[in-house]
């Protein structure tokens, strides 16, 4: 119906404006009369069959609209309807298992786990505090070889050398070849007795001049 009525209005409005445009040619060619008998018929549609057929067209869709926001309406309530059921079977199952009861006992099993925590922790710590440091570095000195590759032969004896020649080099280091300037200076008081014996210095041999001597830099 709606349709309808729309369809009717454009053909009403078309045939008005064929009605002034020929109005117009009948005036534009002198036939008065003509003219005005396109011009009541115009009116008419105008002023009557259109007006009417508008109004309609507008109660229709005031009608629809109507329905449209009835039917939001009505799915609107239906989902508060729904939602409303949902909340009461929640609450229902809520007050069931008592809210209070489930509050109170989660305290106190939370009180009791932060107990056994404590307790826990005391008990890492003491058992923590037995451990012998020595012992453990120790352990840990085991790892740490046990990790490394052995050494091998070729190694072992480049090691030896290394340690003997560093032996033989010590073994030639004498007092007379440190500069009187890296010496340290040591003065004999009431208190510090002179180190060594003079007397036994006079004794000893003097070094022999082919001994290889060799000199520590002054710094």
């Amino acid at each position: 119906t709606q349709t309808q009525i729309a369809r009717q209005v454009t053909q009403l409005e078309q045939r008005a404006s064929d009605l002034d445009s020929r109005a117009r040619e009948a005036v534009r060619l002198g036939h008065r009369t003509l003219a005005l008998s396109h011009l009541r018929l115009k009116r008419h549609i105008e002023g009557d069959v259109l007006a009417k057929r508008i109004q309609a067209l507008q109660n229709i869709e005031h009608v629809v609209l109507q329905l449209q926001q009835a039917a939001s309406d009505a799915q609107a309530v239906k989902a508060f309807a729904a939602g409303t059921q949902a909340l009461r079977g929640l609450n229902q199952q809520t007050e069931a298992m008592d809210p209070q009861r489930v509050f109170d006992d989660w305290a106190e099993q939370a009180s009791r786990a932060a107990e056994v925590q404590e307790v826990m922790q005391d008990s890492v710590a003491d058992i923590s505090e037995d451990f012998d440091e020595d012992e453990l570095e120790a352990e840990l000195d085991a790892l740490v070889a046990a990790a490394e590759p052995p050494k091998t032969d070729e190694q072992k004896a480049a090691e030896d050398k290394d340690a003997d020649m560093l032996a033989d080099a010590l073994t030639k280091v004498t007092i007379d070849n440190v500069p009187s300037a890296a010496r340290p200076e040591i003065q004999a008081t009431d208190h510090v007795k002179p180190i060594g014996n003079s007397d036994k210095a006079e004794k000893e041999p003097e070094t022999e001049p082919d001994q290889e001597q060799v000199a520590i830099p002054a710094e």
